[in-house]
């Protein structure tokens, strides 16, 4: 929870209000800039220009992806990436509640 909550204050500072970061879109979940419009990708974390992005539906939404592998990995467990309160799924990369 902790983890979800620092993701979206990070979302909340890049996209904000009218900034220089762009505005951010909870529908899309998508910002856009004065260079284009970019998402977040789930697996690496990383920003990524939609317009070249590898695009994923998953319960009626786009997701977005840098290359095939982070989708194909996003498609074999959505709810991994998507999700902190999962916590008896030992391969997620990055968690934050294993010590």
């Amino acid at each position: 929870m902790r983890y979800d909550l620092t993701i979206l204050a990070g979302l909340a500072l890049l996209g904000g209000c009218a900034t220089k970061q762009g505005d951010f879109s909870w529908i899309t979940h998508t910002w856009t800039t004065e260079e284009g419009a970019y998402a977040l990708d789930h697996v690496s974390w990383k920003r990524v220009d939609i317009t070249s992005a590898v695009k994923r539906p998953y319960l009626g939404e786009t997701y977005y992806f840098e290359n095939e592998e982070h989708a194909r990995t996003f498609d074999s467990n959505p709810y991994a990436y998507l999700y902190n309160d999962n916590v008896w799924l030992q391969g997620r990369p990055g968690r934050t509640d294993q010590n």
